[in-house]
């Protein structure tokens, strides 16, 4: 559970250098309501960026879609944006940045 609230204090990090305030996204499932694809596939490429491992990064986004589906089953994220985040990938070995969609392939 502490490397999970690690992970979720990373993504409020990474939420205010792009310009959204939040906090207390850990415990507070309402919060999640706005959360898109591309915030989290933002979330992926702003890691790399920082030189986080790929490893690192695709266990935060485990975490992230973890937090997703259980705002989505709580009735806090619309059902669609849940399904968008789902469709994001891994990321395999050395990571490239597809245009298409936001995601990444190997």
């Amino acid at each position: 559970m502490a490397r999970q609230r690690d992970d979720i204090a990373l993504f409020e990090s990474y939420l205010a250098e792009a310009g959204v305030r939040m906090t207390g996204m850990a415990d507070d499932l309402r919060l999640w309501a706005e959360v898109s694809q591309g915030l989290v596939s933002g979330f992926l490429r702003w890691q790399l960026k920082k030189g986080y491992s790929v490893g690192s990064v695709n266990v935060r986004l485990s975490t992230v879609r973890t937090y997703t589906r259980l705002a989505a089953n709580a009735g806090h994220l619309p059902t669609t944006a849940y399904r968008e985040i789902t469709t994001i990938r891994t990321i395999l070995g050395r990571a490239a940045i597809s245009t298409s969609g936001g995601g990444f392939r190997a």
